[in-house]
């Protein structure tokens, strides 16, 4: 239930757990496993990702963005992954769950760690887990 600049749906979310990374199948409503490790920690530079109940990672596929300019596909893919990055901040706070949304990441580390082509490019991670005694 997100915008997509033209319908693209360039955007794959994937997951990322302790026990593994799945990316998610929207048609078929499931997760698909990607990479049986932990590979929270790869998520972002804060020290807080490596611990995370689960970090999800907005993921790009410009070969969906055939008839966009190169230099619009960057901004494009942002602006729809910020989109779903809000429907989960609305879902937390009427769940009692915590989110950040967060763009310092080690793109080069993660897209290898991911197993991502070359022309996926990483938009944007997630974090979701439960609010902190500060909360």
């Amino acid at each position: 239930m997100a915008p997509s600049a033209h319908n693209w749906q360039e955007i794959d979310i994937y997951a990322v757990l302790a026990e593994g990374a799945y990316r998610y199948d929207a048609r078929a409503h499931r997760l698909l496993l990607v990479k049986a490790e932990d590979l929270r920690q790869h998520t972002g530079t804060q020290n807080f990702v490596a611990t995370a109940l689960v970090n999800l990672v907005y993921v790009a596929d410009f070969v969906r963005m055939s008839e966009a300019q190169d230099d619009e596909r960057g901004f494009l893919a942002g602006a729809d992954a910020g989109c779903i990055a809000q429907n989960i901040y609305l879902y937390c706070a009427g769940s009692g769950l915590a989110t950040v949304v967060r763009g310092l990441i080690d793109r080069r580390r993660l897209t290898h760690a991911l197993g991502l082509t070359a022309t996926q490019c990483i938009a944007l991670a997630q974090t979701l887990g439960y609010p902190g005694p500060e909360a």
